[in-house]
């Protein structure tokens, strides 16, 4: 209740207002993260063009007891062995879908940062309506309450009419009604 008090309290410049709306809002954060799908995505298709390169090795340890065929008796024996191998490769053509791919990925990036532009935009027209209603508001408020106040000052001075017998009794009558209709 306190922290509802304290943000009723607080001014908030247009700006701040449009700012916090665009920061805050779950659309524009679902565009950024899109964004940043795309942005990878294009990293990721221009790297398709670099050679790729596969190295591995492959060691082990083999105990094994075997017969020696000129004794006719088994013999303990151990190997080492290792093994290296290594995979390089490059793709000099693919009927040009590498270039298509990164200008599909280039575009779909274009695309989404322009979703996030928008949207932004659209938000803060809306915050900015809404702060302008606001403001609107208040004047009319402002404007009802001077008139209420002019209204009320006429039925004196008519009050003060009356009684002095200048004004017929009548003429309250439209003021009471226009003070009315202000309150």
């Amino acid at each position: 209740m306190v922290s509802g008090l304290a943000a009723q309290n607080n001014n908030w410049s247009l700006d701040r207002a449009v700012d916090y709306a665009v920061q805050n809002n779950l659309t524009v954060g679902q565009l950024r993260a899109q964004q940043q799908l795309a942005d990878i995505n294009l990293e990721q298709s221009r790297l398709l063009r670099m050679p790729t390169l596969n190295p591995s090795t492959n060691l082990g340890f083999q105990l094994a007891r075997t017969v020696d065929p000129t004794s006719n008796s088994f013999v303990q024996q151990n190997i080492l062995f290792n093994g290296l191998q290594a995979q390089a490769g490059i793709t000099l053509y693919n009927g040009g879908s590498i270039r298509n791919g990164t200008k599909q990925a280039e575009l779909d990036a274009q695309a989404t940062q322009l979703q996030v532009t928008a949207t932004s935009n659209d938000i803060g027209l809306q915050v900015a309506t809404f702060y302008l209603n606001v403001l609107l508001t208040r004047e009319q408020l402002n404007n009802s309450r001077s008139a209420l106040a002019l209204v009320e000052s006429q039925i004196e001075q008519t009050d003060a009419l009356i009684e002095a017998g200048a004004v017929a009794p009548a003429q309250r009558l439209d003021l009471v009604a226009q003070q009315a209709s202000l309150q």
